[in-house]
């Protein structure tokens, strides 16, 4: 636990302190999201100022006292532009080198078919200079103007003629005889709200959630990425990845096997440096072996392919009798094939493997178990094993086991070790 405080200590004074992180991890979110969500109002403001100061233009090829009646309507309380053409296309081209960015044409007729009963129309021309949302909804005012009053004129016709026929009733009930409420019944309960709202307040659920977590994600991505960016300049990451290793050894784990493919040979001293020297015997290199002697190492692993050059490679360390050497073996062709000079072999994979997804189980262990009865050699299980199967480990005659993913892949490697050491003590098999 101590560790561990320390540890959060430190990169708390790392956010602080350091301006690669403070700058790019937490300013610029802090300075950038309200800048972007004050550009998205006053980019709304602008289009509701720049619609309710709009003004549209008017022209007319009618007239009469039905037409006259929807001009002064539409002048009422509007900034309307009135265009005298002698024709369509002369009002279009006055209309089009103007502010405006709507136009509602009656033509002729409207009035003669208003006053017959029949439906008169007029058209509404958008002028899209820019394409922008004040210009879109420039046309949708003048539209919605244009229904309410098509609304009140319909029910001011019907309600004349209601009463000269004396008939009963109302306008609005012959206009529109129905009506339609909504109700939604949610698990159980009856709301009195309309489907539509609950599924828009749904799917905003469903947009706008993915979009925090993602924005929390790419949050935590940065600022891993970053602090691993920060301990490999400062050449602290092998520290905190050492930090499991120790722990494991305070707690009785018998070897070590240190396998770093990618790690030149001050990669790997600099590893072994954050290792308490105490526990170095118990470490067995897989490469730069002439590691060996500057660290007092246990031991190192050799490939099959490099099991002819056991000699020479051990030539290097003369004075060194308490060299262990082992082996990677990957069939049973292999294992039965040894001469002898081990000290243990491990054999893999015994179980389908944790790390590598597509690497399973190679092996009958009827098979297995037979060969390992008649063996004069300490083979170690490899590949897939973890506390679950040590036992049937054990039964198979295994002289211990080894574990990759079942330790390295898991949120706490250390507490991982000590349930394993713990299963592996009661079967008195090897760790």
């Amino acid at each position: 636990m101590n560790n561990l405080w320390a540890l959060v200590i430190k990169e708390v004074k790392e956010l602080v302190r350091d301006p690669k992180i403070l700058i790019g991890v937490i300013l610029m979110p802090v300075l950038i999201f309200p800048v972007m969500g004050s550009a998205i109002q006053i980019s709304q403001e602008s289009v509701q100022r720049a619609v309710r100061g709009a003004s549209f233009a008017v022209f007319t090829d009618d007239e009469g006292f039905v037409t006259e009646a929807l001009l002064e309507y539409l002048y009422t309380n509007n900034t309307v532009v009135p265009i005298e053409a002698g024709t369509l296309q002369e009002a279009l081209t006055f209309f089009t080198s103007i502010d405006s960015n709507s136009m509602v044409y009656i033509p002729k007729g409207y009035n003669e078919n208003i006053t017959l009963g029949k439906q008169g129309g007029v058209k509404i021309y958008a002028n899209l200079k820019s394409l922008n949302m004040a210009e879109t909804q420039s046309t949708d005012l003048v539209s919605n103007l244009i229904n309410i009053y098509n609304y009140y004129f319909s029910i001011t016709k019907i309600q004349t003629l209601l009463t000269q026929q004396g008939a009963i009733g109302t306008a609005t009930g012959y206009r529109s005889p129905i009506t339609i409420d909504y109700a939604s019944i949610l698990k159980g309960s009856v709301l009195e709200i309309p489907p539509s709202a609950i599924f828009s307040l749904v799917m905003s659920q469903s947009i706008m959630l993915p979009i925090m977590v993602m924005m929390m994600v790419m949050f935590a991505i940065q600022m891993a990425a970053t602090s691993i960016a920060l301990e490999k300049e400062q050449k602290t990451l092998e520290t905190l990845m050492t930090l499991p290793v120790n722990r494991m050894f305070e707690n009785k784990l018998a070897l070590l096997h240190l396998r770093k493919p990618v790690y030149d040979r001050e990669k790997l001293s600099v590893y072994l440096n954050k290792i308490n020297r105490e526990y170095h015997p118990r470490i067995v290199i897989h490469s730069c072996y002439d590691l060996l002697n500057d660290y007092n190492l246990g031991g190192i692993h050799i490939k099959v392919s490099d099991k002819e050059l056991k000699g020479s490679i051990l030539d290097r360390f003369t004075g060194r009798d308490d060299i262990n050497i082992s082996i990677s073996y990957h069939s049973l062709e292999e294992l039965e094939d040894d001469t002898g000079g081990i000290d243990y072999a491990f054999l893999s994979p015994v179980f389908d493997s944790i790390s590598k997804s597509d690497y399973k189980a190679g092996f009958d262990h009827n098979e297995l178990a037979d060969i390992l009865e008649n063996i004069d050699l300490d083979v170690i299980a490899l590949g897939g094993c973890k506390a679950d199967n040590l036992q049937q480990v054990k039964k198979l005659g295994f002289a211990g086991a080894a574990f990759l993913g079942s330790i390295w892949n898991t949120s706490d490697p250390v507490a991982s070790f000590l349930e394993i050491s713990r299963v592996g003590r009661q079967l008195s098999l090897n760790i």
